[in-house]
């Protein structure tokens, strides 16, 4: 209803009597269409950008910590460490996993 009221093919008035809703209501939504229609395209690059950022930085963190991991899944096999990718850094959290010898 909003775009069919900016379309102004027909007017506030009619459209709320086809659609019937209260004149006031069509009018209310037009006027938030046009001040707000620009986030229709905002958002969606917007998000494209920060989930091409988080990519780049998991993949920078998988990069430098590969050696790292390799040796130390050689050297430590009940060593774990999980990158603390979210907060931007890679300092993570460590736990070693013990198996009883049973």
């Amino acid at each position: 209803m909003a775009l069919e009221a900016l379309k102004e093919e027909k007017t506030i008035q009619q459209i709320a009597i086809d659609e019937d809703v209260a004149p006031a209501q069509v009018s209310a939504w037009k006027k938030e269409l046009q001040e707000r229609i620009g986030e229709l395209f905002e958002r969606k690059n917007a998000a494209c950008e920060s989930i091409k950022k988080s990519e780049a930085q998991t993949a920078s963190f998988v990069t430098a910590l590969s050696p790292v991991m390799s040796i130390s899944a050689f050297c430590f096999p009940n060593f774990h460490f999980t990158p603390d990718v979210a907060s931007g850094n890679a300092s993570g959290s460590c736990r070693c996993v013990c198996e009883s010898a049973g």
